[in-house]
């Protein structure tokens, strides 16, 4: 099945910083990107849409565009949800429970303040939708069955308690996952699962996004996403 295009965010820094990670990008690069998805035409759908269009295996439009942030970055909230909004774009937010209200040390090459669950809840009166990162930020693959799963549940409850997501999901921490894990989120009551797979993959489990980095030129943002176009 062709799947819409699916954009993978990390941290959008207001003042340009990138702290030497490329997945921090400058707020400049951010709106760029989102100018031209507004002039091609795209609009975003929500979690509701892309699941129960795979439950019926309906036909994704060539410009469905589903935009997603992992981690739970507080620039998420101040900086780049407020872009989306005056672009009236929608997004996913994947966020690491245990994380919350934090500064994050998962990322030898970057520490940043978290979103807290008050910001969070703000955002999803506003429309924003959020999913679990994880609790702790591992590597699922790297737990035994009962540690991931402990850690699938913990997110998942969290979640549920504080902000009622309508479709559980899960963008895996590192983007990977396996035939094993991906099981193992299904029996916890998720609904999909997102990972960084570079083509099209029907497995609601393991859907494919395109990641996005600092300095990546427009004309080449533009070839990828013509890229995902074609081949779903």
């Amino acid at each position: 099945m062709k799947l819409p295009v699916i954009l993978l965010y990390h941290s959008v820094a207001a003042d340009g910083s990138d702290c030497g990670e490329p997945t921090r990008i400058p707020l400049a690069q951010f709106v760029g990107q989102l100018d031209l998805l507004r002039r091609l035409g795209y609009r975003t759908i929500g979690l509701p849409q892309l699941r129960d269009r795979l439950d019926r295996g309906a036909v994704f439009s060539r410009r469905e565009l589903l935009i997603t942030f992992d981690d739970g970055y507080r620039d998420n909230c101040d900086t780049a949800w407020p872009a989306l909004q005056e672009h009236g774009f929608s997004a996913v937010f994947f966020l690491s429970t245990a994380w919350i209200g934090r500064a994050s040390d998962f990322n030898s090459h970057l520490s940043l303040p978290m979103i807290n669950w008050d910001q969070a809840a703000d955002m999803a009166s506003q429309g924003a939708e959020f999913g679990s990162h994880g609790h702790r930020h591992v590597d699922l693959r790297e737990l035994s069955p009962e540690q991931a799963a402990l850690d699938v549940r913990t997110a998942k409850q969290a979640l549920s308690a504080k902000l009622a997501p309508p479709v559980p999901s899960i963008a895996y921490p590192y983007g990977f996952s396996s035939p094993a894990v991906r099981r193992l989120v299904e029996r916890e009551g998720y609904q999909l699962g997102f990972g960084v797979s570079r083509t099209g993959n029907a497995d609601r489990f393991d859907l494919p996004r395109m990641t996005i980095t600092h300095g990546e030129p427009l004309w080449r943002f533009r070839l990828r996403l013509l890229h995902r176009e074609v081949s779903g």
